[in-house]
């Protein structure tokens, strides 16, 4: 992962204080420190759970030159405490596990964004993500985009599974009141629920933008904007219906009507008519190949002549 400068979003920190409360968490159980402790590390998995989900977004952000705006902050903790709601509807022998195995699945999907906006400098859109069946085409390209500082972003993960066995023992022993995290997490979604109808308010067509996705995210919180393309995905191929004939008609007029404003005109329309033409085209996860030279070998000698 590529260092930011700043400190809120660098993965390393996240990560050794994670290292370190899971030290203090085993310390409270095997030591068996004050009561006090006891209860803030009975929720330790909660709060990692909450802390990874959001660090790890504002580090995407931040490598990308567009960190969070501080509605975006309100957005990506409210998104955060939504998907900690969930689990907390699940027995509880369950809920210690599914806030790891929610926070590694984001891990990955975070990560996943900060390898593509390596190469191409963006989010990956829906459309990219349904394409992506064609990785295995593409895989040496997508090795070389990783950085051994990736370790940082996963890091924490270990941490993770000793305040989950910690936290469970710890709420064996104590009993600590359920209540007063669902109460704080509602809290957080509610502050994240007004951020975003600030936002509509503020900037109505900001979902609209397609050229630069970072600039919503920004916004409303990486995960945020991948659950909103997954809704409208959904939207689109379940409810929506088809057209009528008549808004089929309507639509051929349409095209019918303006065939004059796409003829071709000018001096130089269809001046390569009946004459050879060849286009090489390098597909964009394969173009770091051109002009790549290997021990003072050009890999692609060719193409470099004609880039």
């Amino acid at each position: 992962m590529r260092v930011v400068s700043d400190p809120v979003s660098d993965p390393r920190w996240w990560a050794l204080l994670s290292l370190l409360a899971a030290a203090a968490a085993v310390a409270a159980v095997v030591g068996g420190g004050s009561r006090r402790w006891a209860v803030f590390f009975a929720a330790g998995d909660v709060l990692w759970c909450f802390g990874a989900m959001a660090v790890k977004q504002s580090t995407v952000l931040a490598a990308a030159g567009f960190p969070p705006t501080a509605g975006g902050w309100f957005m990506i903790f409210g998104g955060a405490a939504a998907c900690l709601l969930g689990v907390e509807a699940l027995p509880e022998r369950f809920r210690g596990w599914a806030r790891w195995g929610l926070a590694a699945g984001t891990t990955f999907v975070l990560w996943a964004d900060a390898v593509h906006l390596r190469f191409f400098g963006d989010l990956p859109s829906p459309a990219e993500l349904l394409s992506a069946g064609q990785l295995g085409r593409v895989e040496a390209s997508v090795r070389s985009l990783l950085e051994p500082g990736d370790i940082w972003f996963w890091l924490d993960l270990i941490a993770g599974v000793a305040l989950v066995l910690t936290a469970a023992r710890l709420r064996s022993l104590i009993r600590p009141r359920r209540r007063v995290v669902i109460v704080v997490l509602c809290a957080i979604v509610l502050a994240g629920a007004v951020a975003g109808v600030r936002l509509a308010v503020t900037q109505p067509g900001l979902h609209r933008q397609v050229f630069r996705r970072v600039m919503v995210a920004r916004e409303i919180g990486v995960l945020n904007l991948h659950a909103a393309d997954a809704g409208a995905h959904f939207a689109r191929r379940v409810l929506s219906r088809e057209l009528d004939a008549e808004t089929v008609a309507g639509t051929r007029e349409w095209f019918r009507a303006r065939a004059p404003q796409r003829a071709g005109v000018g001096p130089w329309f269809g001046a390569a008519e009946g004459a050879n033409l060849v286009m090489v085209q390098v597909e964009s996860l394969q173009a770091f190949v051109v002009g790549l030279e290997i021990e003072g070998r050009e890999v692609t000698p060719f193409l470099n002549r004609w880039a």
